[in-house]
C-alpha cells in the first residue's frame, strides 16, 4: 500500500471541512411492498413478547449479483420459533432483480428456502468459480450454499467441514465474514458464536427480570455459557480446516461476539479482524499475512469506549469517513450507552463519538446494523443506524425509549453528523430493525438500504435524494492465477477525481449479520472526470486504471 501513500498527504481533516447548510437533505421512500419483497420475518413469538434472548437477535441480509447481469439480487435469512409456527413453516427467501424496481421470489427453485433458524449471511465466491456463494450462520448447524452459476444453490457445509463444531450446546452462529488471512487466493471464513442457549433448560428456569423498570425482560447474555468463535482456513479444494489457533482466537477469553469485519487497518497489505462483543471488551486481531494474528484491541484503543468502559457491541462498519486514506470504525451498542466512532490515525484509534455528534442522539436507542455511505453524492460519507429494542415492554415501561424505534439517518454536515428528523416516508418507519445492507438495487446511481425488521416484513429504503452530485462505482475481479481471490475481497480501491481522493476496501460481511453490494460506490460531488483508479490487491500488488467518466459503473479486472 506504500505506493499510494502520497495520495493522501493533503487530505482534509474533519476540522477543515465546512458545514453546508444549503446542501441536500436525504429522502428515502419505503418500497418493500411495491418491490415484491414484503415477506414475513419470524424470530420467536410473533406477538410482542419475547421469552428468551434467542428470540431477539434477529437476522441480516445480503445483496449479491447471482446471475451476473449487473443488477443486485437479494437474500433474506429467516428465523423460526420454539412454538406457534404456522403451516407451512417460515423459510428464508431469495429474490432476483427484474430491473424495473421489483423482484421475483425464486426461493424454492434456487434451493434457498431453508426452514432452519438463520441469523447472518456472508456472500462471496469462496471457490473462485465466478459466482457468488452464501454462508449462512444458524442456531444449529451452519449452511454453506454453493452456487452453480445458473440460479441453484446446494448446501455443502457438511462436506466442507463447517458442521459438527466443538462447542457446548447447540451452535449459535451470528456474524460471519470472508477474508483471505494467509493471502493464498482462497477466502477464509470467520464465524462468530454468540452464546450457548438450551431451550429445554432456559436460564433461571425461564423467569423474567426487571431492567430499568421494564416488565418481562429476560436473562442474558451475562451469566450464560460463552461459545468460542471460529476462523476456518480454506484448503482450496472446497474444504476448510480450523485455523482458530493460528488466528489467536484461542489465546483470548471467548466473548459474546455479535459483529465482525475484516479490514486492513494499518495498510500493510494484511487482513486484520475486528469483533464487536456484547457486554465485554471488543477484539482486534492483527494479521501478518500468513494466517497468524495477534490480539491488539487495547493497545490500539479499540477495546473500550472513551470512558474506559466495556460496551455492548452489536454491529460494525469500517470506512474512510475523514478521507485520509485509512479506514475508521463505527460500533453500535446497547441502550443507555452511545454508539462509538473510532478515528484511525494510522497506528491507533481515537474515540470521536462526542466530537462528531453521535453521543446524544444514540444514547436512548438500541442500535444494530450500521453503514457509512455517501447517500447524497456530495463526496463525504453519511451514516445509517438500524434501531430497535430487545424488550417489548420498553414500548410502555420506559419513558426514555421505545421497542419500535425510528432508524437513524445522519447527514454529514461539515465536521459533524446531523441526525435527520424528516426526509420521505422511509424516515417515518418505526420497527424493531436488526440487519442492514447497502446497495444500489435500482441502478440509478445512489445507495439504497434493506433493513430487516423483527417479526415484520423488511423495509426497503429507496434513495430518492435530489442531488447534482456525481458518482462512480467499481466491481473487482481478482486474478486467481496471480494469487488473488476472484472477488477481490481485501483489495483497496482509490479513486482520483479532480481535487478529490476517495478510497474504500472490498468486503464480504459487515454491518450486523449482513453483506453489502459487491459494487464499491463513490460520491464525487461536482467532479465530472475520474482521472485514475488505483487498486491495491490483497498482499500489495498494485494496478492502475482510467481515465473514466463519472456516473458510470466499471468492472476492473486484475
Amino acid at each position: 500500500m506504500g505506493q499510494s501513500g502520497e495520495a493522501y498527504k493533503d487530505a482534509p481533516t474533519p476540522d477543515a471541512m465546512v458545514p453546508d447548510p444549503e446542501g441536500p437533505v436525504l429522502i428515502f421512500s419505503s418500497q418493500a411492498k411495491a418491490a415484491g419483497i414484503a415477506v414475513q420475518n419470524w424470530n420467536g413469538s410473533w406477538r410482542d413478547q419475547k421469552y428468551s434472548i434467542l428470540e431477539s437477535i434477529g437476522q441480516g441480509a445480503a445483496w449479491l449479483d447471482d446471475d451476473n447481469d449487473g443488477l443486485l439480487d437479494l437474500y433474506l435469512p429467516n428465523g423460526s420459533s420454539l412454538d406457534e409456527l404456522p403451516s407451512p413453516a417460515p423459510t428464508s427467501h431469495f429474490f432476483t432483480n427484474r430491473g424495473d424496481g421489483t423482484f421475483q421470489d425464486v426461493s424454492a427453485e434456487s434451493g434457498l428456502d431453508s426452514s432452519a433458524w438463520n441469523n447472518g449471511v456472508a456472500a462471496a465466491d469462496y471457490d473462485n468459480d465466478g459466482d457468488t456463494d452464501l454462508f449462512v450462520s444458524n442456531w444449529g448447524d451452519h449452511s454453506l450454499y454453493q452456487s452453480d452459476g445458473a440460479g441453484h444453490f446446494k448446501d455443502v457445509a457438511q462436506a466442507a467441514g463447517l458442521t459438527k463444531l466443538d462447542v457446548k450446546l447447540t451452535p449459535w452462529g451470528v456474524c460471519s465474514a470472508w477474508g483471505d488471512v494467509n493471502l493464498d487466493g482462497h477466502l477464509d471464513l470467520f464465524v462468530g458464536h454468540y452464546l450457548g442457549f438450551d431451550p429445554k433448560n432456559p436460564p433461571h428456569g425461564g423467569e423474567t427480570v426487571h431492567w430499568k423498570g421494564m416488565r418481562d425482560a429476560y436473562y442474558g447474555p451475562s451469566g450464560l455459557d460463552v461459545q468460542r468463535d471460529f476462523l476456518f482456513r480454506n484448503n482450496g479444494d472446497g474444504t476448510f480446516r480450523d485455523g482458530s489457533k493460528e488466528a489467536g482466537l484461542l489465546d483470548v477469553e471467548a466473548g459474546y461476539t455479535l459483529g465482525a469485519i475484516f479490514l486492513d487497518y494499518n495498510l500493510d497489505g494484511n487482513p486484520d479482524l475486528y469483533l464487536a462483543v456484547d457486554s465485554q471488551p471488543n477484539y482486534l486481531f492483527v494479521g501478518d499475512g500468513t494466517g497468524n494474528m495477534t490480539e491488539r484491541a487495547t493497545l490500539t484503543g479499540l477495546a473500550y469506549g472513551e470512558q474506559g468502559n466495556a460496551q455492548a457491541g452489536m454491529g460494525i462498519d469500517a470506512a474512510d469517513y475523514d478521507a485520509d486514506g485509512d479506514d475508521d470504525l463505527v460500533v453500535t451498542n446497547f441502550d443507555d450507552d452511545v454508539n462509538t466512532l473510532y478515528r484511525n490515525d494510522g497506528r491507533s484509534f481515537r474515540d470521536q463519538t462526542v466530537r462528531i455528534g453521535l453521543a446524544g442522539p444514540t444514547r436512548n436507542v438500541l442500535s444494530w446494523g450500521v453503514g457509512f455511505q455517501d447517500f447524497d453524492l456530495d463526496a463525504d460519507l453519511d451514516l445509517f443506524i438500524a434501531c430497535g429494542h430487545v424488550y417489548p415492554s420498553a414500548e410502555t415501561d420506559d419513558p426514555n425509549t421505545k421497542y419500535r424505534q425510528a432508524n437513524q439517518f445522519y447527514l454529514r454536515d461539515g465536521n459533524r453528523l446531523r441526525l435527520l428528523e424528516e426526509g420521505g416516508d422511509g424516515l417515518e418507519v418505526r420497527a424493531v430493525t436488526r440487519g442492514a445492507a447497502f446497495g444500489d438495487y435500482d441502478a440509478d446511481g445512489d445507495v439504497d438500504i434493506i433493513g430487516i425488521n423483527l417479526n415484520e416484513p423488511p423495509t426497503l429504503y429507496r434513495n430518492d435524494t435530489e442531488t447534482d452530485g456525481h458518482w462512480f462505482a467499481v466491481k473487482l475481479v481478482g486474478n486467481v492465477k496471480a494469487g488473488t481471490n476472484r472477488d477481490g475481497i481485501g483489495a483497496r480501491v482509490i479513486v482520483h477525481a479532480g481535487e478529490l481522493t476517495r478510497s474504500a476496501e472490498r468486503r464480504a460481511g459487515a454491518s450486523f449479520l449482513s453483506t453489502n453490494s459487491p459494487w464499491l460506490h463513490f460520491g464525487l460531488g461536482s467532479e465530472t472526470k475520474v482521472e485514475k483508479v488505483e487498486v491495491v490487491w490483497p498482499g500489495g500488488k498494485h494496478s492502475e486504471y482510467g481515465p473514466f467518466d463519472t456516473n458510470k459503473r466499471v468492472v476492473l479486472e486484475q
